[in-house]
């Protein structure tokens, strides 16, 4: 049964929000499959995400406008989710994005930008692996809000400037 059908803006849990292109049968060598042919909404690449109909468990709708405005609200109050030990944290992190969460995007986000500024004051370099996981909890976050809301990628931070108490 196919949730999802041609031109829905659908979450892809790796690669931020997606339009469905067209809905295609292909025999990669497992017999014939029903696939949903996803490209990235936001990004010009030509790349193309080949889901399984029977297997879409990696896409989901985004959330509602009003989800996406209550989000909003609650930003700045995220908890922070600090992690001392390194592979822990690592662990931690990767496992609230695979969850597609946006509650747990937006505390890890809240987070690493907390500690990125308490290792400025340091006069220290955040680890590079916390600012790589911290960018693309932002880019999911962005990209997902900014379709929910109906507003342009660009215009994103300024809303939640606005609007988060």
């Amino acid at each position: 049964m196919m949730k999802f059908k041609v031109g829905d803006c659908v979450v892809h849990r790796h690669e931020g929000v997606c339009k469905i292109k067209k809905i295609e049968t292909n025999d990669f060598g497992d017999g014939k499959v029903r696939y949903y042919v996803l490209a990235p909404y936001f990004v010009e690449t030509g790349s193309i995400i080949r889901i399984p109909v029977d297997k879409s468990e990696q896409i989901r709708e985004h959330i509602s406008k009003r989800s996406a405005q209550l989000l909003v609200k609650k930003m700045r109050k995220a908890k922070t989710v600090w992690i001392n030990d390194n592979r822990k944290r690592k662990e931690k992190f990767q496992s609230m994005i695979i969850s597609g969460d946006l509650e747990a995007l937006a505390a890890i986000a809240h987070t690493v930008y907390l500690k990125k500024n308490e290792f400025i004051n340091l006069k220290k370099a955040m680890p590079l692996t916390d600012q790589n996981l911290a960018n693309f909890c932002e880019k999911l976050l962005t990209e997902e809000l900014a379709i929910a809301l109906g507003i342009k990628l660009e215009d994103v931070d300024a809303y939640i400037t606005k609007h988060s108490k």
